[in-house]
């Protein structure tokens, strides 16, 4: 309570955490939701006594979306300049780009790669686990986005997300092609929630097909990342699976049928398509399932999106400074 009183600060909450962090005095404060703000705030105030460290663990739209919803005016304030952090163990070098761009307050970068692909990785190998053979010819990653319209106040945003999967599964139909769904909540609640969505866009028989189709999700066995890894190719809008699907050298469509350039996905050209006719979109999936993956590798640039060493040992660059530290 004194040390609350000495460390005034216009949050009560942020006035205790400082006091308590105080007391504990620890040596590192770290914290896997890089996009805090609570975390920057404390940083702002501590950062030159405390070592803090934020490690990213998804795709950072949000600078972008920050800045955006303070140009048109749903936002007060750009909340980017509310992010402060000193060292950030990121992706790779978008990341970095971003920030710049952005002014994305950050005094070091340690490009380590997505550390939940590095788990899976290493989750494979101890447990003598292969991947070498495509069980599936399709996945299509779940991206449900209740309330998008009223969040952008912008029509068409949820119905572009849905798009996206009205047209995989019609693409798989059509093709009689093998094909596995994405569900992004585990937890029986969430996922209810998440396929209530779909339901109010999707026909009878399309959200059939989905839950037919749908992969159970599980973190302990990295269930959405075998998906992928055992997909010939991975369709979406913007999820990290994405860019963990190429990471693997694996092959992905993404599209944007939303009216929003916000989600358009960062790489151009042969993997991306801006709200597509079904003809199209259908012929380049197709496409991209039929071409030789050493070929489709050559006509995207993706080496700077997220970094993976060949032996899977980036992780240990945040382990070893810390045990450094």
């Amino acid at each position: 309570f004194i040390l609350m009183i000495k460390n005034l600060h216009p949050n009560l909450f942020t006035c205790y955490l400082i006091s308590l962090i105080k007391i504990i005095k620890p040596k590192i404060i770290i914290t896997a939701i890089d996009n805090s703000f609570k975390f920057s705030e404390i940083a702002k105030v501590l950062h030159e006594k405390i070592v803090f460290i934020a490690v990213q663990n998804a795709l950072r739209y949000d600078f972008d979306r920050n800045k955006r919803r303070f140009e048109i005016g749903i936002q007060k304030q750009d909340d980017n300049k509310r992010y402060f952090l000193p060292n950030y163990y990121c992706f790779g070098d978008l990341e970095e780009e971003d920030c710049k761009k952005y002014n994305i307050k950050v005094f070091k970068f340690y490009k380590i790669g997505s550390l939940r692909l590095a788990q899976y990785l290493k989750y494979l190998k101890e447990n003598k686990l292969k991947t070498n053979s495509y069980k599936y010819q399709v996945s299509l990653i779940s991206e449900s986005s209740a309330d998008k319209d009223k969040y952008w106040k912008q029509s068409g945003v949820e119905e572009g997300f849905a798009k996206i999967a009205i047209f995989t599964i019609k693409l798989c139909v059509r093709n009689n092609l093998s094909f596995t769904f994405i569900k992004k909540r585990q937890y029986e609640n969430l996922s209810i929630a998440e396929m209530k969505w779909y339901r109010e866009f999707l026909d009878e028989n399309e959200f059939n097909f989905l839950i037919k189709n749908s992969t159970p999700v599980s973190k302990t066995s990295f269930s959405s990342y075998k998906a992928i890894h055992q997909s010939e190719i991975s369709i979406g809008t913007h999820s990290t699976l994405l860019r963990e699907k190429l990471a693997l050298k694996g092959k992905i469509l993404a599209c944007n049928f939303t009216p929003l350039q916000h989600f358009d996905f960062p790489i151009k050209g042969f993997c991306f398509l801006k709200d597509p006719s079904f003809e199209e979109f259908e012929q380049r999936a197709l496409q991209i399932i039929n071409i030789d993956n050493n070929e489709y590798q050559k006509q995207i640039n993706n080496a700077h999106f997220i970094r993976l060493n060949e032996d899977n040992t980036q992780y240990e660059i945040l382990n070893k400074n810390i045990r450094k530290i």
